[in-house]
């Protein structure tokens, strides 16, 4: 948060570059309460995101890729600019992803007017589909698909639609090819414009592949349009009855989100004011994109105070980086380390010059910083009216009435010289 002070200097622990490969499942929410736990403890990295319009979930799994393995064989003899991709691509996710599309087109006013054909060629593989798909109205369903045509992507439509609760029931190729040579898509010349960014982050869902390269190539995305982002850290224990709650005000709420839940889990910190202090947490993430107007839907942060209320009550902390109403969480209470945090704080910084408004507003409740101004300013007058004779080391303090009944106020039992000398 920066405020204790500036950081003048760092040092980087680096690690050597290694090659991993990314399973990407699509399946229900019933699936991800029963495995997220036995993911996390076997599995790297895991990311999740739950689409509660239609309880869908899609999963990477991504760990270090076996060396003697097609693909990763396959990424090394390549250039290794881009990640490398399956060939079979799954489509289970893809009727959600229309719906989203069109959630997102009308929040941001952005949606797609203009048609567009493409000519695709694709893999197939047949399976049985577990996932139900949950189709939006016939006039919404239209309208996404030309959003959905429109959307630039590295990926090509598959007719595959299999989903499964574990990737070993997943059927796979072996078959890789690099991501930026996908000679069975050619977009239309009839394509009058791109659209915008924000739709490109929900359409990488569609056609899903597995995924082999560097870490940075899989799980760094860039965010590529301006959005308000809410990520909230509920600990290890409560992330499952968190996630019901979550279900229940989506259901209540329908069509409030025009993206999906975001789950990460992340080990305990030690430092004092992570919301991972001592316990392992899930983040739950969730956002709201904006227009190009900078606009934001009428109920759009209201409904980001709505899912940190549901939150709340499970124990669950914003992160400091992102968006959060400081109203929702009892920090004192919730973090072991406040008081002590606090105490540093007043302690390297006594005149607040690393503390903006906002923070002094979250951190520094509105007595607080009273009685801390006061404190100040009677530490400032006692600096300036100070004087020290040094031959005899005896410290004379010119303090006007005001002060002294000032001093008193705030300590009924020291003594003026005990509060002078401790502020030396």
């Amino acid at each position: 948060m920066g405020t204790l002070g500036v950081i003048s200097e760092i040092t980087i622990r680096t690690a050597p570059r290694r090659v991993f490969h990314c399973t990407k499942i699509t399946t229900d929410l019933p699936a991800l309460l029963a495995n997220y736990d036995s993911w996390n403890s076997s599995v790297e990295f895991v990311k999740v995101w739950w689409f509660p319009e239609t309880d869908q979930v899609h999963v990477w799994l991504t760990d270090e890729a076996d060396p003697a393995a097609p693909a990763t064989r396959a990424f090394l003899s390549s250039d290794r600019s881009k990640p490398l991709e399956a060939a079979v691509a799954s489509a289970a996710l893809n009727d959600t992803v229309n719906m989203y599309c069109t959630a997102m087109s009308l929040d941001t006013k952005a949606a797609a007017t203009t048609t567009t054909t493409t000519t695709t060629t694709t893999t197939t593989t047949t399976t049985t589909t577990t996932t139900p798909q949950v189709a939006a109205s016939d006039a919404d369903a239209d309208a996404a698909r030309v959003a959905f045509a429109l959307l630039p992507s590295s990926d090509t439509p598959s007719s595959d639609t299999r989903s499964s609760d574990t990737p070993s029931s997943q059927t796979r190729s072996s078959e890789t090819r690099s991501s930026d040579t996908r000679s069975s898509e050619t977009p239309s010349p009839e394509t009058p414009s791109a659209p915008a960014p924000q739709f490109r982050t929900v359409r990488r869902f569609a056609d899903a592949r597995d995924t082999t390269g560097y870490q940075e190539q899989i799980l760094t995305k860039g965010i590529p349009v301006p959005q308000v982002n809410c990520e909230l850290a509920v600990p290890l224990s409560h992330w499952a009855a968190a996630t019901l709650a979550l279900r229940a005000w989506a259901r209540a709420n329908p069509g409030a989100l025009h993206y999906p839940f975001i789950y990460r889990a992340t080990g305990a910190s030690s430092a004092w004011l992570a919301p991972a202090h001592n316990t392992a947490v899930v983040y739950i993430g969730l956002l709201v994109y904006l227009a190009a107007d900078g606009s934001i839907r009428a109920d759009g942060l209201q409904t980001m105070r709505d899912v940190q209320a549901v939150l709340a009550p499970f124990g669950a902390l914003p992160h400091w980086g992102k968006h959060f109403v400081p109203e929702c969480f009892d920090f004192a209470a919730r973090y072991e380390k406040w008081n002590e945090f606090m105490r540093l704080r007043r302690r390297l910084d006594p005149r607040n010059r690393f503390l903006s408004p906002w923070l002094a507003a979250v951190l520094e409740p509105t007595g607080a910083r009273e009685q801390q101004q006061e404190e100040l300013e009677l530490e400032l007058q006692l600096e300036s009216e100070l004087e020290v004779d040094e031959s005899s080391a005896v410290v004379v303090a010119k303090t006007p009435t005001s002060s002294r009944s000032s001093m008193r106020r705030n300590s009924s039992s020291s003594s003026l010289p005990a509060q002078i000398a401790a502020r030396l």
